[in-house]
């Protein structure tokens, strides 16, 4: 299997809208909206999400080796950022609290909107949240059948979704902020929250169009890749300038981040190689970025910004030290702790390798 260079070029774009829409506040409220994306980065991570995973189970793997890879793929970074926010800026924060974060639990279930939920206490792991159960889903449906994997993946995920909404709501809504209507009072209710809301539909998204790129082998003439670019960039600026960007989800900025997935991997598919060491440095620590610069955010608003009055041009040199800031930390963090734990999970699926669980 190559490597998509644009694909992994995007991730590293969406984690940096992720951060500029977080960082915005710092700037001057003139300069904020233009500055603001919405919910296009976390609909970017989704729908690649899905994409990424049927791509990369191409080849037959046990759903061992896929579970390994995944936990370890999200867990050493986010336990170590973990264990350092809760000793600093969260060490006001209830034992309770410090530890349903750590599960992955959201803020707030009956009070909230889907699919943030009043977000993580650390910001944006909640999204991590919907990962896992994609990743739960997705091993289920490989060892039901390894070559169906996205049809059943696919299905289960429509059954649940759309069961959850008409068994506690008698209706159903495509909108991803709406969810069953339940009063949330145990821990094992939650799933009930997260499985009822379409926000997940965007796994599906992203596995059916690595089902047509990896079906198609003819190369299609460039006039016809042209049209496919120009559609997508039109439906694009046409969403923007109409609806704006819009919050998480299929009411939202997943229709500005399904065609810009589907250009980029349209260029990887029939376009030119295009070489970048910055996007792709950017790709690389794209997880680490995500999940590094939300503590940092917090510790510069309680530390700096709620404590000091700047002016205009003191917010944008701040902006930027912030942003320079989480760059370097992500980049540490990607070296001493990603990539290790990467290696570490791949020998442990060497040694323990288990034969495909397959009932096809």
């Amino acid at each position: 299997m190559g490597k998509l260079h644009n694909l992994h070029y995007l991730r590293g774009v969406a984690a940096l809208l992720v951060v500029f829409l977080h960082y915005n506040f710092v700037l001057p409220e003139y300069a904020q909206k233009y500055v603001t994306t919405d919910g296009v980065g976390v609909d970017t991570f989704f729908i690649i999400s899905g994409f990424i995973i049927t791509y990369a189970t191409q080849k037959k793997e046990s759903v061992t080796e896929f579970a390994v890879k995944r936990l370890f793929r999200i867990y050493p970074l986010f336990i170590v950022v973990w264990f350092i926010a809760s000793l600093t800026i969260y060490s006001n924060a209830s034992w309770k609290d410090l530890i349903k974060s750590l599960l992955l639990f959201h803020n707030d279930y009956n009070y909230r909107n889907a699919p943030a939920y009043g977000f993580n206490l650390m910001g944006t792991p909640w999204t991590l949240t919907y990962e896992i159960y994609f990743y739960t889903i997705f091993c289920v449906s490989m060892a039901i059948s390894q070559k169906y994997r996205v049809a059943v993946c696919s299905a289960i995920i429509l059954i649940i979704v759309a069961g959850m909404q008409l068994i506690f709501n008698h209706e159903f809504s495509f909108s991803s902020q709406m969810s069953a209507k339940l009063y949330i009072s145990e821990w094992w209710m939650v799933p009930t929250k997260i499985l009822s809301t379409t926000v997940l539909f965007e796994f599906i998204a992203g596995m059916l169009i690595a089902k047509v790129f990896m079906q198609f082998n003819h190369k299609p003439g460039k006039s016809t890749t042209c049209y496919i670019l120009l559609t997508c960039l039109f439906v694009i600026i046409s969403v923007v300038i109409i609806f704006g960007f819009g919050p998480v989800g299929l009411f939202g900025s997943f229709w500005v981040a399904l065609p810009l997935l589907i250009a980029t991997v349209c260029i990887d598919k029939y376009g030119p190689t295009f070489k970048s060491s910055f996007l792709n440095n950017a790709g690389n620590i794209s997880y680490s970025l995500y999940i590094i610069h939300f503590p940092v955010m917090t510790f510069f608003r309680q530390y700096f910004f709620e404590k000091h009055q700047i002016t205009d041009t003191q917010r944008f040199i701040c902006f930027s030290l912030m942003i320079a800031l989480c760059y370097i930390a992500a980049n540490i963090a990607h070296t001493l702790i990603e990539k290790p734990a990467i290696k570490l999970s791949r020998k442990i699926c060497m040694r323990f390798k288990a034969p495909p669980l397959n009932f096809s």
